[in-house]
């Protein structure tokens, strides 16, 4: 409803986050205390809890009644709920194979290896910005094992840009982009975290992966606020230019989205 109607948040975002709240206060003692009679109800709890995470900051209302709005920190937020969509993989560990017996974690339509190993052929090719981010990784962050993390969730981005640009606008392969959150490992985020600028140059490109499914209303008005943070964070900076590429291929995606609509 917040979504749909902005005028109506007053009344209803506070009504979602007390039942957010009463929900996380009932939940959180059968996640402390396994149980696989609960595995599947924990699984699914997770999994729309790391939904709201995302969904939400972008709802917030701002501060009324002459209150000085709260300076928002929209990436903070962003990464906040990376971390809180990778509490799932803590979940999965505790009844790995009860919750693969119920087919939560091996439905085939999740699953996207065939298409993912033939893309990984050629996606240097099919991206040829990829290097030299690549190179601008490499040469920029000094830690050796924030550097392997940055690479590797680089590298994903893309071949799961590359799922979506294959795939139909209401295929399951959406869900790649909360998925690429919680395959990230702490040395990125933590990368990100501390603002570094190459991790920043990535979140930037992360945008454009979101804005190619802004057909789903949690994910519309993610992308110009990950740019507009960023762009503040590198402004009068050498990286600034890295960021141009993203801001132009979700320009070209929201108007390419305008004239189909």
């Amino acid at each position: 409803m917040t979504s749909s109607n902005p005028s109506e948040a007053p009344k209803w975002y506070p009504l979602a986050i007390s039942h957010h709240s009463a929900a996380i206060r009932l939940a959180r003692p059968h996640i402390a205390a396994s149980n696989p009679a609960h595995s599947e109800a924990i699984f699914n709890f997770s999994a729309f809890n790391s939904l709201f995470s995302f969904a939400e900051p972008v709802l917030r209302p701002e501060n009324e009644g002459g209150t000085p709005p709260i300076p928002r920190d929209y990436l903070s937020d962003l990464l906040d709920s990376f971390k809180m969509a990778r509490g799932i993989r803590a979940i999965i560990a505790k009844d790995p194979s009860l919750l693969a017996d119920k087919g939560l974690t091996t439905n085939p339509a999740w699953s996207y290896e065939a298409q993912v190993a033939r893309i990984e052929t050629n996606i240097t090719s099919r991206y040829p910005q990829l290097p030299k981010l690549e190179l601008l990784v490499s040469e920029s962050v000094e830690d050796a094992e924030q550097r392997a993390g940055t690479l590797k969730a680089l590298h994903s981005l893309f071949v799961n840009m590359a799922v979506l640009e294959e795939s139909p606008k209401d295929h399951s392969s959406a869900s790649l982009i909360q998925r690429w959150a919680i395959a990230c490992g702490v040395p990125f985020l933590a990368l990100c975290d501390s603002r570094h600028p190459a991790a920043l140059v990535v979140l930037a490109h992360y945008a454009v992966f979101v804005q190619m499914r802004t057909n789903i209303w949690f994910f519309q008005r993610w992308p110009r606020l990950i740019l507009r943070e960023i762009g503040v964070e590198l402004r009068g900076s050498r990286w600034a230019q890295w960021i141009e590429e993203p801001v132009r291929e979700v320009q070209r995606l929201e108007a390419e989205s305008e004239t189909a609509s």
